[in-house]
């Protein structure tokens, strides 16, 4: 059972007018439908020598709505470019669409070093702050159960069918429930931001949700 009411071309839309500076709504239309399928996308840029680190954990934010905040602000490390040698700078251009076999929004992306793509696998692994990998304790929210095989993979793109990496979405619905029940989140927007929140480090991306 999905764990949205709403349809994800509605969060889509809520999501891109609510964080228009950072990501773009994109549609498409698959072979044989009438009406556009809605993603998201965003591209950024970090420091290959720079990952983010981070300890997020539930607190009460306005009108008792719980949010995900860090412990300690000095685990923080910048993304924003350090150096300007090209070589030091990744390129991450990111989708996050919904995958229609596990029912659950998947991050799909591509990894850049300048204009040559980063395909090898246990390089794109290597890039995933540590604190966000397999050895995390499976029990808590930031291991979600993982392995390096169930964490990050490489599959067709639904809608462009390109191949791309992505965050194996076999864990993901299980991961919105745990979000669900410890936060209460009222309504799928808001569920959605805390699932993003919690999962962008693994791409290297900070997201906070506003007000």
């Amino acid at each position: 059972m999905p764990v949205f009411s709403s349809s994800f071309g509605d969060i889509c839309k809520e999501f891109a007018q609510k964080y228009s500076q950072e990501w773009k709504l994109c549609e498409t239309t698959k072979k044989g439908e009438k009406l556009p399928t809605l993603y998201l996308h965003t591209t950024h840029i970090m420091n290959s020598k720079c990952q983010i680190e981070s300890n997020l954990h539930l607190v009460e934010g306005e009108d008792d709505i719980p949010i995900l905040e860090e412990t300690d602000s000095t685990l923080d490390k910048a993304i924003a470019p350090a150096s300007e040698d090209p070589h030091e700078l990744l390129t991450y251009q990111v989708d996050i669409v919904w995958h229609e076999i596990y029912d659950v929004p998947v991050i799909f992306f591509l990894v850049y070093n300048g204009e040559n793509l980063v395909s090898n696998m246990d390089v794109l692994f290597s890039l995933i702050p540590q604190h966000m990998k397999p050895n995390t304790p499976a029990d808590s929210p930031e291991g979600a159960g993982w392995d390096r095989g169930t964490m990050l993979t490489q599959m067709e793109h639904p809608l462009s069918g390109i191949p791309m990496n992505c965050l194996h979405p076999c864990q993901t619905n299980t991961l919105l429930e745990t979000i669900q029940t410890s936060a209460k989140p009222k309504t799928d927007l808001h569920l959605f931001e805390l699932w993003l929140q919690w999962i962008a480090p693994v791409i290297n991306m900070k997201f906070k949700p506003s007000p």
